[in-house]
């Protein structure tokens, strides 16, 4: 799929980039990735390459910020958008938000700072059943220990600087999709039409991150398990009821959906 590339202007694309889009779209089981000069560059060119004036978005409350604010301070005004928020957790809650205009649907799990996780898969079965495109931001999660993109969701974001990078010295941001003609649509018209392109040296910088990412992050994992293990087992980090709701059944059922990350095979 990458055969009729041309290097011809640098806003368009380069060789050094290309280079590291084709090793996160392998990572991520898609038929192409889209490097941008940051996290936000690259949400945004998702949402204007899905949307159009008019357009209705559901949206997770707990989200980025930063792409609520977007929305609220260009997409709404100047686009005419409207957005409805969910929890995520709830299913009929979210095919009940969906409206005859409903273009997108704006994801994150593990969500930032809450961390709340969601099920992608059926929440990609019925964003289908509607006809809408599904985008989630998977930076917390790495393209190892989740691929959105097998559980149906249509893009997955990824910000570089955090774990993809790995050293903190660069701002990137990457699409990936199974999607080729979106894919191609996003590069040649939303990517290199705002200029959010990223440079060579962050691209070569990026690839340096690869190639420790997984002794990074299964490292964290560890660290964090350890943690998490500690204090459960603690008098002194949870009340009492807090305790008992830690053992219901919507719980149980979180859980599950956190045993699928935390056992993710690396290898794949």
């Amino acid at each position: 799929v990458y055969k009729d590339d041309q290097f011809v202007y640098g806003r368009s694309s380069n060789p050094t980039v290309h280079i590291l889009e084709r090793k996160i779209a392998e990572l991520e089981h898609g038929s192409r990735a889209v490097a941008f000069s940051s996290g936000m560059a690259a949400c945004t060119a998702a949402i204007m390459a899905t949307c159009k004036a008019g357009s209705h978005i559901v949206c997770m409350r707990d989200v980025y910020q930063p792409v609520k604010r977007f929305l609220h301070t260009v997409g709404i005004p100047r686009l005419n958008f409207s957005v409805t928020y969910v929890s995520g957790n709830d299913l009929d809650e979210i095919e009940a938000a969906i409206q005859d205009n409903t273009a997108l649907m704006i994801l994150e799990s593990p969500a930032t700072f809450v961390f709340r996780v969601v099920d992608l898969k059926a929440i990609s079965e019925i964003a289908k059943r509607h006809g809408v495109i599904t985008y989630i931001d998977n930076t917390c999660m790495t393209p190892l220990f989740q691929k959105p993109l097998d559980l149906g969701i249509d893009i997955s974001m990824h910000t570089m600087s955090k774990y993809i990078g790995g050293h903190s010295d660069i701002i990137g941001g990457v699409l990936v999709s199974k999607n080729e003609e979106l894919m191609r649509k996003i590069m040649g018209e939303m990517r290199e039409w705002f200029g959010g392109v990223l440079g060579p040296m962050e691209g070569w910088l990026c690839i340096r991150g690869l190639r420790t990412l997984e002794a990074r992050v299964k490292r964290h994992q560890e660290i964090a398990m350890a943690v998490a293990e500690f204090l459960e087992k603690s008098d002194k980090a949870y009340t009492q009821e807090e305790k008992e709701t830690m053992a219901t059944e919507k719980n149980d059922t979180y859980r599950q959906l956190l045993h699928q990350i935390t056992t993710a095979d690396l290898s794949q």
